[in-house]
């Protein structure tokens, strides 16, 4: 058996974003517990970390004000609301209140203080069986980011510039980076982590990147480099994929954009019985997984194309 076929193999996750995408490996270091080294301050020295640590508030709040208005432009009004929530997560009392506290009370530079509330509330969030607040973990983490990185004048990638056609590989993407990220050169994304409702599927399903989330153990099954296909349709990725596993896959892509076209010409019809009466058609999202789009995937399932596990 060569060394490559070793690298093969096919490992599942959940689509979030439909679609099938080929392209090479880029592996993203994003999320993660934010860590920072702890000084010992003074007494006299409270004042003066406090009020950098304002700064640095007012500071984010431009940044987050300029990146809404650019996905409001680029992306659309609904995917901007997400950096909208940061700014009123960014002056909840409850973050200043413990920030402050932690550093007047252990006596910390704002730093640590402000790293050590982000993982506090980060762990909270996390307990919570409701996956609405699990979610913002990434928010949580987010903001904690563009503080640090403030407070540390760490340069802030503007953007983020994966190689053309690279399929990203990411325990989780913080939502800032993804709408940082030059996804023009982007084919795919492939994340550990993350949920279907999360910014960051929101963002791609915008933007129709072909996604797949909850890949087990990812960033150590995939190097960097390798050839990836994304299969966007029934939550699979394989890594190195073969001749095989390839031209079947070229039929279902085929399959996957006649019906696309289809349902794209459909949907301006109006909504009529042959005898001529309208219909208004609605439809009940009482639950996040009612407003989901429309899943062209099953009707490509049903149809036979999708390969079997």
């Amino acid at each position: 058996m060569h060394a490559e076929d070793k690298r093969s193999g096919m490992i599942l996750g959940v689509a979030v974003s439909s679609g099938i995408a080929q392209g090479t490996a880029h592996l993203v270091q994003d999320a993660g517990p934010i860590l920072v080294p702890q000084r010992a301050i003074q007494d006299g020295e409270i004042k003066a970390e406090v009020s950098r640590f304002d700064a640095a508030t007012r500071e984010a709040e431009q940044n987050l004000l300029a990146l809404q208005k650019d996905v409001r432009q680029k992306i659309g009004k609904r995917e901007a609301e997400i950096f909208g929530a940061q700014i009123l997560l960014l002056h909840d009392p409850s973050l200043r209140n413990e920030v402050v506290g932690r550093c007047q009370g252990e006596k910390i530079d704002i730093e640590a203080a402000l790293a050590g509330t982000i993982e506090k509330f980060a762990g909270m969030l996390v307990q919570i069986q409701d996956p609405y607040f699990r979610e913002k973990v990434s928010d949580i983490r987010d903001v904690g980011k563009r503080l640090l990185d403030i407070l540390l004048r760490r340069r802030q990638q503007e953007s983020l510039n994966p190689p053309e056609g690279a399929i990203v590989v990411a325990a989780e993407l913080l939502p800032s980076t993804t709408a940082r990220m030059n996804l023009k050169a982007v084919r795919g994304l492939v994340l550990e982590g993350g949920a279907q409702t999360s910014h960051a599927a929101i963002l791609t399903r915008s933007l129709g990147l072909p996604s797949v989330i909850r890949v087990t153990n990812a960033l150590k099954r995939i190097r960097a480099n390798d050839q990836l296909l994304v299969d966007g349709l029934a939550g699979r990725v394989f890594i190195n994929p073969s001749r095989f596993v390839l031209k079947e896959y070229e039929g279902l892509q085929k399959d996957f954009e006649a019906l696309q076209n289809a349902m794209r010409d459909e949907i301006a019809l109006p909504a009529t019985t042959l005898d001529g009466v309208a219909i208004k058609v609605s439809a009940n999202i009482g639950k996040s997984a009612s407003a989901q789009r429309p899943r062209p995937d099953l009707c490509v399932q049903r149809a036979g194309r999708i390969p079997p596990l």
